[in-house]
């Protein structure tokens, strides 16, 4: 879980997963750091 991010940030970076379809093997670089 991510306890930095607001809500609003981790639900702006949840939409952007979803909008830009991404391959599991190349994550944007903000997931290391939400996880």
């Amino acid at each position: 879980m991510s306890r930095r991010l607001n809500p609003e940030a981790q639900r702006c970076v949840e939409e952007y997963l979803q909008a830009i379809p991404h391959p599991v093997e190349r994550r944007p670089l903000l997931m290391p750091e939400l996880l």
